[in-house]
């Protein structure tokens, strides 16, 4: 029968509990991110030091960490006992089992934020610094204004620091701009630098051609001149052949008629 009972105790308690436990399970898994920043503060009682208060406080630039934790919001949304979405930003308030916890998630150029504030309503401790729910577009929850001054100065270096961070990206992306405009005149001037050579080449190519056109023709010329020439001097030492010829055929028809005339004499 006590178990009966305390499963039922169990079964009426859990959905209170467990209210919020989308956007807690969230924010468990990225609080330990390398590229989220987190911030967290508890207090407990002076007698007997037991804790009564925490926030946590997470910023980063992921958007698709808002996008889940925007969706976990909403899917708790009907279990929350307040919920105010005002300018993008989201304020949920969850009370249940002595507990009073509230959410806001906000964004600012780029910095997304969550802040987490958990108090056990049970322990009434007056120390002044109890806040009661936000008022207007503030939505900074249960925070003692110390904690709003350190949540403000921390919004603003992280907003710094986004702002140093885009100027650094922007000055990457001009460098790597310039990077490229220099490789593509590189490429540019490599290409005309093919395109004079090849012309360069094809032009001292069609000049060997026409050299080479020239000197062939030459020898040609050259050649027939000399075939010329030689048959000129063929056809004079002929003529001169024959001339010696016809000279030596009279020589000796001279001399037959000498010796003709030489023999008639002799025989008178």
């Amino acid at each position: 029968m006590k178990y009966i009972i305390l499963a039922l105790i169990f079964a009426l308690s859990a959905p209170a509990v467990f209210a919020q436990a989308k956007i807690d399970k969230v924010i468990n898994d990225i609080e330990n991110r390398k590229d989220v920043t987190g911030t967290y503060t508890e207090r407990r009682t002076v007698k007997g030091k037991k804790l009564y208060r925490t926030t946590k406080v997470l910023s980063f630039t992921n958007s698709q960490y808002y996008d889940r934790l925007a969706k976990a919001f909403e899917d708790e949304r009907s279990n929350s006992v307040s919920a105010t979405l005002s300018n993008g930003t989201r304020h949920y308030r969850f009370i249940s089992n002595k507990t009073d916890c509230s959410y806001t998630l906000s964004e600012d150029n780029g910095v997304y934020c969550v802040v987490m504030s958990w108090r056990d309503t049970s322990i009434d401790e007056d120390d002044g610094s109890y806040m009661a729910d936000p008022v207007g577009p503030t939505f900074y929850g249960e925070l003692s204004r110390e904690e709003i001054a350190r949540l403000q100065e921390w919004g603003r270096q992280a907003r710094e620091q986004a702002e140093q961070i885009r100027l650094e990206a922007e000055q990457r992306k001009q460098l790597v701009s310039m990077r490229r405009q220099a490789t593509k005149e590189r490429r540019e001037q490599a290409v005309k630098q093919r395109q004079l050579a090849a012309k360069e080449r094809k032009e001292a190519a069609k000049e060997r051609r026409e050299q080479a056109v020239k000197q062939r023709q030459l020898a040609a010329q050259e050649r027939k001149e000399a075939a010329k020439e030689r048959r000129e001097q063929a056809v004079k030492q002929r003529q001169l052949a024959a001339k010696e010829r016809q000279e030596a055929k009279e020589r000796r028809k001279m001399a037959s008629e000498r010796q003709k005339a030489a023999r008639n004499a002799y025989t008178i």
